[in-house]
C-alpha cells in the first residue's frame, strides 16, 4: 500500500492497472530475422514450457572463435506470449577456456542491437570483461545482478561454460492505449529511441525520474497510465504521454531494480 501511495504522489494522476504492451521487436520471428541470427550461419533451435508459465526458446549455433564442429554457443530467451522478458548467450569451452574475444564482444553488439538498446553495448561489454572469468559452481544465476542503464545482467562461469543475460526495460505501451496521446503521436511511424532532444535538455534512456521532471514539466504531460510492472513484481510501470516544444511523444518509467529509482526504459516519438 506504502508503495502504491508513492506512486500515487510521484505521478498524481487518475490510475488505470491494464496488461503487458505489445511486443513486435523482441518475437521469434524478429529474433531470427535480425543481424546477429543472419550473420551466425545455421541454427539448431528448442524450446520448452516453464512451470513458472511462458516459453524457453533455445538456439545453438557454431562459435567462430573455435574450431569445434559442434554447436557451442547458445542464445536462450523467455517468452510471456509473444514477448521476450530475458535474454542469455552463452560459450562451450573446446580446446581452451572460453575468453572474452572481439568476435564475442561483436556478438553481444548484435544482440544488444536486437533488443533494442545498443547504446549500452560498451558498458555491457566492459561488465562481460570483468566478470566472465568468474566462477559459480552451481549456477550463474546465483551470481548478483548489476544494473547498467535499464538492463538487470548478470556474467560468469560454471564448469568453464561463460554466461551473459540480461532483462528488461519494460516496452512502451501502444501510444492508442494511452487516455490523451494525440492523434500525431499514435500515428507515428517513428520508432522507438534511446534519447529525444528537447529545448530544456535530452530525455535518455537510463535517466532518473528526478532527472527527468527537469526536462519535462508536469503541466507538458498531456496524460499518463500507471499498471503493474510485471517484469518487476510489485513495482509499477509509468506510461507518459508528454507534449513539448512541438513535439508528441511517450516516456515509460518504470524501477528496473528494488530498491531503487523510477528509471526512463523507454522513448517513443
Amino acid at each position: 500500500m506504502l508503495r502504491f501511495q508513492l506512486i500515487a504522489v510521484l505521478f498524481p494522476v487518475c490510475l488505470c492497472i491494464g496488461g503487458p504492451s505489445a511486443n513486435t521487436q523482441r518475437t521469434i520471428a524478429a529474433f531470427e530475422s535480425s543481424t546477429f541470427y543472419k550473420s551466425m550461419g545455421k541454427a539448431k533451435r528448442d524450446s520448452w514450457s516453464l512451470k513458472t508459465g511462458g516459453m524457453n526458446n533455445s538456439y545453438s549455433f557454431k562459435d567462430p572463435d573455435t574450431q569445434d564442429p559442434l554447436p557451442s554457443l547458445s542464445v536462450a530467451f523467455t517468452t510471456v506470449g509473444p514477448q521476450a522478458k530475458e535474454i542469455s548467450i552463452s560459450w562451450l569451452p573446446y580446446d581452451s577456456k572460453v575468453k572474452m574475444t572481439p568476435k564475442k564482444e561483436g556478438q553481444i553488439k548484435l544482440l544488444l542491437q536486437f533488443w533494442g538498446t545498443p547504446e549500452l553495448a560498451d558498458q555491457v561489454i566492459s561488465f562481460a570483461r570483468d566478470n566472465y572469468k568468474k566462477n559459480y559452481p552451481n549456477s550463474v544465476g546465483a551470481s548478483p545482478k548489476t544494473r547498467i542503464g535499464s538492463l538487470s545482467v548478470q556474467c560468469g562461469q560454471t564448469a568453464g561454460d561463460v554466461y551473459l543475460s540480461w532483462s528488461g526495460p519494460s516496452l512502451v505501451a501502444d501510444s492508442a492505449s494511452v487516455p490523451g496521446i494525440s492523434k500525431k503521436a499514435s500515428s507515428s511511424t517513428q520508432p522507438e529511441g534511446s534519447s529525444l532532444k528537447l529545448k530544456r535538455g535530452t530525455i535518455r534512456i537510463g535517466m532518473t525520474s528526478d532527472e527527468f521532471v527537469k526536462v519535462v514539466r508536469p503541466n507538458e504531460v498531456v496524460s499518463q497510465k500507471v499498471e503493474q510492472d510485471l517484469d518487476h513484481p510489485g513495482s509499477m510501470r509509468v506510461t507518459k504521454s508528454c507534449s513539448v516544444d512541438g513535439k508528441d511523444f511517450l516516456v515509460v518509467l518504470a524501477r528496473v531494480m528494488d530498491p531503487g529509482p523510477y528509471l526512463v526504459v523507454g522513448i517513443k516519438k
